[in-house]
């Protein structure tokens, strides 16, 4: 699967490059490499599976999913790396997950939640935490924008289609009391951490 998500990503970048004309003129797209025609820099995809991630000089280094990393090891080796070019950018993407206690996303999520309530100076990283709080009630729809911004503005398609579905998938879970979708619907859609 990693490997899979890995190939999906690739696809989903290159076929953005190939419907931006300001990128297809620039970037070289072939099966196995994206580059820069005359600068030279890449795109790289790295899994769990990857052989060889070391010695890399990235710009760019986006960790997508961070909830679902066992370790720090795939991860660490890309931030390691960061030292050897200036003005390097990292972004995580995630949502919440499961066992909390043995993932190195939640300890990030603790340390950034620090970060946001000022106990923990970090001037070099921006933080954004989209969450219900922990006293709300994820049967109160009114606090579900917290977990999803765009939410807030239902009258744009775009929002009121995925509304709905998060709506439906909220349906499903509670009244089937189901556990594994009312778990999954936390994570997922209110990104509440949950036991595993």
């Amino acid at each position: 699967k990693d490997r899979e998500q890995g190939k999906q990503n690739r696809a989903d970048i290159a076929e953005m490059i190939q419907r931006t004309p300001a990128l297809s003129k620039r970037l070289d797209v072939k099966k196995t490499y994206i580059r820069h025609r005359t600068r030279g820099g890449e795109v790289k995809i790295f899994s769990k599976d990857s052989n060889n991630k070391d010695g890399g000089r990235p710009s760019l280094i986006i960790t997508e999913e961070w909830h679902a990393h066992p370790t720090n090891k795939v991860h660490g080796v890309a931030v390691s790396s960061k030292g050897k070019k200036q003005q390097c950018l990292e972004l995580i993407i995630t949502t919440a997950g499961t066992d909390a206690e043995n993932k190195p996303c939640y300890q990030d999520d603790l340390q950034y939640k620090q970060v946001l309530e000022g106990a923990i100076q970090q001037d070099d990283v921006f933080v954004m935490i989209r969450e219900i709080d922990d006293d709300d009630s994820p049967h109160d729809k009114s606090c579900w924008p917290k977990a999803a911004p765009f939410f807030r503005n239902l009258d744009k398609e775009y929002s009121r289609a995925l509304y709905e579905e998060v709506e439906s998938q909220y349906v499903d879970a509670y009244s089937h009391g189901n556990p594994d979708k009312i778990r999954e619907f936390l994570i997922k859609r209110m990104d509440r951490w949950q036991a595993d």
